[in-house]
C-alpha cells in the first residue's frame, strides 16, 4: 500500500490538467470520482471506466446520482483504498481493468477513490484523457502523454510504502 506524504499532498493540490466543462469531455475516457462520472455520463458521453466511493466532497452522493452510476459499466470491481493511499488491491484492479480493456468498467471503491487517478494515468495509454474534480474548481481534463505518465511515476514512486 501507498501513502501520500504531506509534501506530496501539497503538489496534488494543483489540478494535473486543465479545468474544462464536462460536455466537452472526451468521449472513451477514464474518469476518478462520482460527481464527474454522474456529470460525464449525464452529457451522453461513455468512459471506458469509472471509479466511485458513493460520496462527494466526502458526504454520501445522492440517491439518484448514486443510482445511475451503480447502473453503468459491464466489468464491475470493487475495492478497499483508505483516504490518502494507494491499495495495492485499487491499483491492480485499475492495471487490470486498462491493461486486458475490461470496458465499460466501474471500480466501485470502500474508502475513497480520489488518488486512483495516478495508477489509472500510470497504466493508460498515451492520447488517452482522464478526468476527476478538482474541489470548487471544476472538472481536470488531462491527456496522457508521455511527460503526464513520467511525473505520475515519479510521484508514485515518491509516495512512502508502507
Amino acid at each position: 500500500m501507498k501513502k501520500l506524504t504531506g509534501k506530496l499532498r501539497a503538489m496534488l493540490k494543483k489540478p494535473l490538467g486543465r479545468i474544462i466543462d464536462p460536455e466537452y469531455a472526451k468521449e472513451g475516457s477514464v474518469v476518478i470520482g462520482d460527481e464527474s462520472a454522474y456529470n460525464i455520463i449525464t452529457t451522453g458521453k461513455k468512459p471506458i471506466l469509472i471509479a466511485i466511493d458513493g460520496k462527494i466532497k466526502r458526504k454520501p452522493a445522492e440517491e439518484t446520482v448514486l443510482g445511475k452510476l451503480k447502473q453503468y459499466g459491464k466489468w464491475v470491481m470493487k475495492v478497499e483504498n483508505p483516504p490518502g493511499h494507494i491499495s495495492a488491491t485499487a491499483e491492480e484492479a485499475m492495471r487490470l481493468i486498462i491493461r486486458d480493456k475490461h470496458f465499460p468498467a466501474r471500480i466501485e471503491v470502500t474508502g475513497e477513490e480520489d488518488l486512483l487517478a495516478l495508477p489509472a494515468i500510470s497504466n493508460m495509454d498515451e492520447g488517452s484523457y482522464l478526468y476527476y474534480g478538482q474541489p470548487d474548481e471544476g472538472l481536470v481534463e488531462v491527456f496522457v502523454d508521455k511527460k503526464i505518465k513520467s511525473n505520475v511515476n515519479k510521484i508514485l514512486a515518491l509516495m512512502e510504502e508502507i
